[in-house]
C-alpha cells in the first residue's frame, strides 16, 4: 500500500515545545501520549517521518503522517485519545434512574415474593417492568455509584449493635 503524501509539520510554538518535552520525559505519563510527543519533537527537530516513527516506537510508517496532520489541525489535543474509543456504555441515564428508583421503592410482597430486595429479585422486577438489559452486576455497579445507596448502607451499618468486648482478667 502506498504511503500517503506527507503534510509538513507547522511551526511549533515555544509553549507547545515545552509541553511536548515535558510529556516526552515524564515517566508517569501514558505511553501513547509519550510516543506521540516524541514523534512530534523528532519531526520538529528535522527528522524524517520514518525516522521519527522508529524513535517513537510506532509500527506503521504512516502513523507519523497521520499524527502530524492531526497536530496541524488540532494542536496539543492530538496527544489525547480520541472520543469514541473503548467500550460503549450499555446503560443510559434513564436506565440508571429506573434501577435506583426501583431499589428505593418497597417491593410488592405478592408480585415480587419478597419483603426486601436482593440483586436477583430486583433484576426480575426490572425485567417485568420492561427493562430488558442489565444483569445483577450492572445493578450492583449502578447502586454502588449512587449516593443514596452509600447513605443507606452507612445508616444500616451504624444501626447494627456491636457485641461488648469481654475484658481479660
Amino acid at each position: 500500500m502506498a504511503t500517503p503524501p506527507q503534510t509538513p509539520l507547522r511551526a511549533i510554538t515555544a509553549e507547545e515545545r515545552t509541553r511536548l518535552e515535558r510529556i516526552a520525559k515524564a515517566s508517569s505519563e501514558r505511553l501513547d501520549r509519550v510516543r506521540r510527543a516524541r514523534a512530534l519533537l523528532a519531526v520538529a527537530d528535522g527528522e524524517t517521518f520514518a525516522a521519527a516513527g522508529r524513535q517513537a516506537g510506532f509500527r506503521r510508517g504512516s502513523a507519523v503522517t497521520d499524527l502530524v496532520r492531526r497536530f496541524n489541525q488540532q494542536g496539543m489535543a492530538t496527544l489525547t485519545i480520541a472520543a469514541g474509543r473503548g467500550r460503549r456504555p450499555t446503560d443510559d441515564a434513564n436506565a440508571r434512574g429506573t434501577i435506583v428508583a426501583t431499589a428505593q421503592a418497597q417491593p410488592e410482597r405478592q408480585q415480587d415474593s419478597t419483603a426486601t430486595w436482593s440483586l436477583g429479585t430486583l433484576q426480575r422486577r426490572l425485567r417485568r417492568d420492561g427493562m430488558t438489559r442489565g444483569g445483577t452486576s450492572t445493578i450492583r455497579r449502578v447502586l454502588q455509584d449512587h449516593p443514596w445507596v452509600r447513605t443507606e448502607l452507612t445508616q444500616i451499618l451504624a444501626a447494627v449493635p456491636t457485641a461488648p468486648v469481654a475484658e481479660a482478667e
